[in-house]
């Protein structure tokens, strides 16, 4: 009965709202380091410990961090964010918590370009979660990033631990926001292309299939947009 309580505490109003404070980024000139902190946050008084006790609180967070949550993760706050013990005034340790992950990668902030050494860090810590049975990541490149040489580093940095993680219990994808469409489309639609082939075998390959789908769009600005990518990469590179 206690569970079926929380279902109705948690009203889409506040899930939003603890969806919206987790997904923003503390945009802070100091913050370029691995660990950094995550953003502070507000949460319902039914969640703080300090009110409604420790045992009644950790379990309505609980139910939050493994049904409810649709927050997505900065990357820059990834590793902070599965050290928390706590989410505000909520008791929570959120590595042992949680069964979905969402990460976002993007370089849209003004004076922001994507740290790999973070982005690096980020990853290595996902193998915190490799014994949680029935975990979920997905990781999410932003459309920026798409049409540029950035695409194939982050997916680099990236493989050593998705390679890892496929060997555990962790099931993990990495995909692409509005990937290979029109930026110009003004319908709403979002496309999301998977990428995780790209980790089954080498660049060139990975390469050579996007070069056979590239002929196969119709619209000429797009396919050339996507021509654009598949030639900007130097194989041979390491990332």
């Amino acid at each position: 009965m206690r569970i079926r309580s929380y279902g109705y505490l948690w009203t889409p109003k506040r899930i939003r709202n603890m969806d919206e404070s987790l997904s923003s980024f503390p945009n802070k000139t100091s913050l370029g380091r691995p660990s950094m902190e995550t953003p502070e946050m507000r949460v319902p008084r039914f969640t703080n410990a300090t009110l409604v006790g420790i045992e009644f609180a950790s379990e309505a967070a609980a139910l939050y961090f493994r049904a409810l949550i649709g927050a997505e993760i900065d990357y820059r706050c990834v590793r902070a964010h599965l050290e928390r013990e706590n989410v505000g005034k909520m008791p929570c340790p959120v590595a042992k918590t949680i069964r979905h992950l969402t990460i976002k990668i993007e370089e849209e902030y003004i004076g922001w370009a994507i740290d790999y050494k973070v982005l690096k860090e980020c990853m290595q810590s996902l193998l915190l979660l490799r014994n949680h049975d029935g975990i979920c990541v997905e990781i999410y490149l932003n459309s920026s990033i798409q049409y540029s040489g950035a695409l194939f580093r982050v997916l680099e940095t990236i493989k050593p631990v998705f390679l890892a993680l496929c060997d555990t219990k962790v099931k993990i994808k990495v995909l692409g926001y509005n990937f290979f469409s029109l930026l110009e489309d003004e319908s709403g639609d979002v496309f999301s292309e998977q990428l995780n082939y790209y980790f089954m075998g080498t660049p060139q390959e990975w390469l050579n299939m996007k070069k056979i789908e590239n002929r196969e769009i119709q619209e000429v600005p797009l396919r050339n947009q996507c021509k654009r990518v598949s030639t900007s990469y130097p194989v041979e590179r390491s990332c």
